[in-house]
């Protein structure tokens, strides 16, 4: 159906009453299919934040010139060191340098809703992979016509030391958002979320450790 409230999953622990079930603390891999929007410039597909913006995001964001009714993937990432700014990385192949390593452009067709007929025109689902592994932050945004699918991603960041955005948990204990973003909080529990997703939602699986090649294939 399509994501236009947003589905709020309450926040949980491991039996250790500390360790949150969705651990962003270390290394991760998270594969969200998805179809695009047909409006808008920017939705949020994923989200963990707490109200410093701390954590991760992943969206995908409308393109511009050529690329108009193209989205393109892009990671925010936010750590709990209150020293540290957030880091944003994306396929679009801008942003190269200060840590980020811009292999390939990536983009996707928007797709078209006919909300008089309630009928989608064009549904072309795509796949965005978000890993970490270690420092490094890989982002890919495949749709089936690669011949290899997870190659080398479309864009990675590692930190440097003028932006050490890397640098430890990206874990918080507050709620997670699918289709959405959280712009308010009762302490650790979301109260409202905004930056809706209007394309569709399949899946989303949250992985605790980097999936070895042959298992992603199999994702995919």
């Amino acid at each position: 159906s399509i994501s236009q409230q947003g589905a709020i999953i309450p926040n949980k622990f491991l039996k250790d009453g500390t360790t949150n079930v969705f651990d962003f603390s270390g290394d991760f891999d998270i594969f969200c299919w998805v179809s695009t929007p047909n409006t808008g410039s920017s939705h949020t597909v994923f989200s963990k934040i707490n109200s410093l913006s701390q954590g991760i995001q992943i969206k995908l964001k409308k393109g511009s010139g050529v690329n108009i009714n193209k989205y393109y993937a892009e990671f925010i990432l936010k750590p709990l060191n209150s020293s540290l700014s957030s880091k944003e990385v994306r396929t679009d192949g801008t942003g190269a340098g200060n840590g980020v390593t811009v292999n390939s452009s990536s983009f996707v067709d928007a797709s078209t809703y006919d909300s008089a007929s309630s009928t989608w025109t064009v549904v072309k689902p795509c796949l965005i992979r978000l890993q970490r592994k270690g420092k490094t932050f890989n982002l890919w945004l495949v749709n089936g016509s690669e011949s290899t699918p997870f190659g080398l991603p479309n864009v990675s960041y590692t930190g440097t030391s003028g932006y050490p955005k890397t640098t430890g948990s990206f874990s918080v204990p507050t709620d997670a958002v699918i289709g959405g973003f959280a712009d308010a909080w009762s302490t650790n529990t979301v109260t409202s979320v905004a930056g809706k997703f209007f394309g569709r939602i399949y899946s989303i699986r949250i992985y605790s450790n980097v999936l070895e090649l042959q298992s992603a294939n199999q994702i995919f």
